[in-house]
């Protein structure tokens, strides 16, 4: 039996998809340093280190083992900057998205 989803999450889910594609086509799969700050929107560096601290980042971080620094990956971005968007129109009462 298929699943039914909605008009609305069909367009969430090729949204989701086509963010994650500019994301991996200009960062890459895995996106640390400096990209990865800007695209969670984090203002400084010591900002951005202090969530991955607490382990408040909104995407799962990771170091990696012989690496300076923390990762994410791109699809867990493109999936969080989705569901922002999308809490962005339902407060502002618009359905389409």
């Amino acid at each position: 039996m298929a699943v039914q989803i909605s008009p609305s999450e069909a367009v969430e889910r090729n949204y989701a998809q086509a963010l994650e594609l500019n994301l991996v086509e200009r960062h890459g799969t895995l996106i640390g340093g400096d990209e990865l700050r800007r695209l969670l929107c984090y203002p400084t560096v010591e900002a951005f280190r202090q969530a991955v601290r607490r382990g408040t980042a909104p995407v799962p971080i990771f170091p990696l083992k012989h690496r300076r620094g923390h990762y994410a990956i791109a699809k867990d971005i493109a999936l969080w900057l989705t569901e922002c968007r999308e809490r962005a129109f339902q407060r502002s009462g618009r359905i389409d998205i």
